[in-house]
């Protein structure tokens, strides 16, 4: 999701057509995400928390979603590019009689009571800022805005508060939908900001130059912080910023994916919701943020451990929300078509009762990482390694749904085993017995 390739000056801007997923690139302030497509259109963005109702989801239903569009009335090329060492993303259009920037970004910073190495502890108001630059000339620009309460009766849900677009141009914020043309000339500044109604009062316009200062210098010091130096240097920055726009700040979860539904191939029927936190890759994920120096997160990671793991010992779910939740049910929205017709969009995911022995064996690799980082061993964690170790050694021989998740009955797998590592986790004879199990091929 990084920097995509210019349109060609004469192609017309897409409509009522989807875009490719690798067109959209990802912004987030690890509390939720937004998915900003090359043709300057915010098409999903859940705000406060990854698993959210989204305030916008064309990516889901070109003709029903809610959406946000920036982009020249004119024939346009695009180059865009993250703002170096950040999750800002920048989009430049330059048309026959202008150059415009459209910077887009959701505001975050490092919470100012929390300790000055600790870039975990973060605040965020859940809001989405786009910031219009003219850089060159006079530009064009088409302002479209489909909200939520437009498209409720026809979208996810009509439970949650709906956001509002907060805007300097008629009509007044507020308003279901948005379809104006605004001229920019160089040197002109306008801005945008999606918030929850209830913030009306804290002013988001006022406050969108302080913001993009803060977000730009919160991201900047977190990646100073990266102590990797060697080949691919930028992109390895690149790849910790987007694992870090992955984790929720309030919980220390780490989501798989900011969006449900989209399928894994073309014509495929696999399209998850992916907005919660597997235990197997946040194993992974906190293992490479810990190679470039990154420890605050194995952390946190814990304290969600914590949360979540404890509700269900012995045995461990593969997965579990974002605060904890054990249950997260799945239901259809046969109502919507799906990106590019792949139906149907879900919401929850019931691999959260499924098996698989796996996931003990990449637990414990990262208990292992969380300890060699200096991370306390306290009774929560004692308890958790302890009570997996018991429970492998009795049912590793247990048929599975395998790492992929097939949804049939448990058939026998092979899991290259890591359980090893739990012998040096638990001491005594339990040492003894789980040291054994690294010979065995777990099925």
């Amino acid at each position: 999701m990084g920097a995509a390739k210019p349109n060609a000056p004469d192609e017309p801007i897409r409509t009522q057509k989807y875009q490719p997923i690798k067109d959209y690139a990802l912004i987030g302030d690890c509390h939720g995400a937004a998915l900003v497509g090359t043709n300057g259109s915010i098409d999903w963005c859940c705000l406060g928390r990854f698993d959210a109702e989204p305030s916008l989801w064309r990516l889901l239903d070109i003709n029903k979603g809610a959406f946000f569009l920036i982009h020249p009335t004119q024939k346009t090329a695009v180059e865009r590019a993250y703002v170096p060492d950040t999750n800002m993303l920048r989009t430049v259009f330059t048309t026959p009689s202008g150059r415009v920037a459209v910077t887009d970004f959701m505001p975050v910073g490092r919470d100012p009571t929390a300790d000055e190495a600790d870039y975990v502890a973060l605040n965020a108001p859940g809001w989405l800022v786009r910031v219009v630059e003219g850089l060159e000339g006079r530009s064009e620009l088409r302002v479209e805005y489909r909200s939520a309460v437009q498209a409720f009766d026809r979208g996810f849900s009509q439970d949650s508060e709906a956001p509002i677009l907060f805007c300097d141009s008629a009509p007044a914020a507020g308003a279901p939908m948005l379809d104006t043309v605004l001229t920019v000339e160089a040197g002109e500044r306008r801005a945008f900001v999606i918030a929850p109604e209830s913030d009306a009062a804290r002013a988001p316009l006022a406050q969108v130059d302080r913001l993009q200062a803060i977000t730009r210098a919160f991201w900047e010091q977190w990646c100073k912080r990266c102590c990797y130096q060697g080949p691919y240097d930028d992109m390895v920055r690149r790849s910790a910023l987007v694992l870090k726009a992955l984790s929720f700040a309030p919980s220390g979860a780490i989501v798989a994916a900011p969006t449900t539904s989209l399928r894994e191939e073309a014509g495929g029927v696999r399209n998850w919701d992916y907005r919660f936190s597997w235990l197997r890759d946040s194993s992974f994920v906190l293992q490479a943020l810990a190679a470039l120096g990154y420890g605050g997160e194995a952390r946190k990671y814990c304290e969600y451990l914590g949360l979540c793991c404890v509700q269900t010992l012995p045995e461990l779910q593969i997965l579990y929300g974002i605060t904890g939740e054990a249950e997260l049910d799945e239901r259809l929205l046969d109502h919507l078509e799906g990106h590019d017709g792949a139906s149907p969009v879900r919401v929850g995911n019931a691999a959260y009762t499924q098996k698989q022995v796996d996931i003990y064996g990449e637990l414990a690799d990262w208990a292992l990482i969380y300890q060699a980082l200096g991370g306390p061993v306290d009774s929560t964690l004692e308890t958790i390694i302890r009570e997996m170790a018991n429970h492998v050694a009795e049912h590793w021989h247990e048929s599975d749904q395998g790492i992929w998740e097939m949804r049939g009955e448990p058939r026998p797998h092979v899991h290259p085993s890591s359980l090893y590592q739990l012998s040096h986790l638990v001491g005594g004879k339990e040492a003894i017995d789980h040291y054994l199990l690294c010979t065995i091929l777990y099925l």
